[in-house]
């Protein structure tokens, strides 16, 4: 192997723009939830004792940057707010989901969970712009809006951006098969993402998980604890999935309908072929909310991409 091609591959760039021109990074996703299930494991109060949670999410109040998600994520897109900025070929739709009270108050229940439900540390803006790659190795970086929240953020943001990138590819590539192809790889890569995250955090849990505050040692220590501790972490992981989902489907409408939007689809030069791609992007971040009590596994969540793909090439 040449000393260039051995540079090039081991060369940190921004994740966001070879995204773009479909490189594939096999070991992203084992990675990636390596690097969630750590961080949301070792931080929550499954691990760690009440005095150092507490204390830990009084480091991380990070008032100031919370407030500016609590805009311009979940309130701002969906109503007249002066710093919105899209497409005008998406208007109508745009201003649909604005008058879809289900929705909102959806989102609503979202934005509460944001501001209160302190579960986890949480990076807070885990986009593809957020992750540097090559070939071997993930790395993320700017984390100044972190702080002690709900768990499924985070992996929704990482999911988000890929069904994002997915979308931007209706106008980046042209040829069918290669579209195709790159889109299936990017479904494989955000179902590996939830399923890889949730086996690790598990497993960190009923490993380490009798040293935490909500179920100390010796909680589940009678006949059937087994079973019933099995099914506890059934339903915890249930419940972040659900609001993952939830969140999914917000962060994509907000990068649709609000203050900023993602590189991979502005920079679609052609405003129809961007409207494609926006569109898609809407419909799949409205269905993930929507349906987010409906949608019971990460197959479920990635059957709405499918089916909004169909109705975008019909």
């Amino acid at each position: 192997m040449s000393l260039l091609v051995m540079e090039n591959l081991n060369r940190h760039e921004i994740m966001r723009k070879p995204l773009v021109r479909r490189v594939k990074f096999p070991k992203f996703a084992d990675q990636i939830t390596t690097f969630l299930a750590n961080t949301l494991f070792y931080t929550s109060d499954l691990y760690l004792p009440g005095v150092e949670k507490k204390a830990l999410t009084e480091r991380f109040m990070n008032s100031e940057l919370r407030k500016l998600q609590e805009d311009f994520v979940y309130s701002h897109p969906l109503m007249d707010a002066p710093e919105n900025n899209w497409n005008p070929l998406v208007d109508d739709l745009v201003q649909e989901v604005r008058k879809d009270g289900e929705l909102k108050e959806r989102v609503t229940w979202l934005k509460e969970g944001y501001m209160t439900h302190a579960q986890s540390l949480i990076h807070a803006d885990l986009h593809t712009g957020s992750i540097m790659i090559n070939q071997n190795e993930t790395r993320v970086i700017d984390p100044e809006f972190a702080f002690v929240g709900p768990a499924g953020y985070d992996v929704a943001a990482v999911i988000q951006n890929l069904m994002l990138n997915y979308a931007s590819h209706f106008a980046h590539t042209e040829d069918p098969e290669e579209r195709a192809d790159y889109q299936s790889w990017l479904l494989e890569t955000m179902r590996a993402v939830w399923t890889g995250f949730a086996e690790k955090f598990e497993a960190l849990w009923v490993k380490e998980g009798e040293k935490g505050e909500l179920a100390p040692k010796g909680y589940w220590d009678y006949p059937g604890g087994e079973a019933d501790f099995a099914r506890f972490r059934k339903h915890y992981l249930q419940n972040i999935f659900r609001d993952m989902v939830g969140t999914a489907g917000t962060k994509a409408l907000r990068r649709m309908m609000g203050i900023v939007s993602v590189w991979d689809i502005s920079s679609i030069e052609d405003p129809e072929k961007r409207a494609v791609a926006e569109r898609f992007a809407i419909r799949v971040g409205r269905r993930w909310v929507k349906e987010m009590d409906e949608i019971r596994d990460i197959d479920a969540m990635l059957d709405v991409v499918r089916e909004e793909t169909e109705a975008t090439l019909a």
